[in-house]
């Protein structure tokens, strides 16, 4: 059996069931729409949520908020931290700190080096 005659058969035996091969078209049609509807939906929210958190600040916003507090008694005891000590006692007395630089830091726009 040569590859025409293959074609040929496939192409007799397509057109003796109509009703089968009309079926299977419009399967593969639905499947190809379902494919580019959800991967359309997928990009479309993906899209929503970036703009949604985007709004929330720029590139040049900066966000400080105080740090979380201290953990249940049954947690036991933290590893000791001389540096992280002092900057959780102030953190905790201070809200939530949100500044947007006009340029680089300078002493002159309030902003100091630790």
């Amino acid at each position: 059996m040569t590859a025409g005659d293959i074609l040929r058969s496939a192409v007799s035996n397509t057109f003796r069931s109509k009703v089968r091969t009309a079926l299977t078209v419009v399967a593969i049609f639905i499947g190809a729409f379902t494919l580019t509807l959800t991967s359309a939906i997928g990009a479309g929210v993906s899209d929503y949520i970036d703009k949604q958190v985007g709004a929330i600040g720029g590139d040049d916003l900066m966000t400080v908020a105080p740090a979380a507090e201290a953990a249940a008694a049954d947690d036991g005891p933290k590893e000791y931290d001389p540096d992280g000590a002092a900057t959780q006692e102030t953190s905790r007395s201070s809200p939530t700190l949100m500044w947007k630089p006009s340029g680089p830091p300078t002493a002159s726009s309030g902003w100091s080096p630790p």
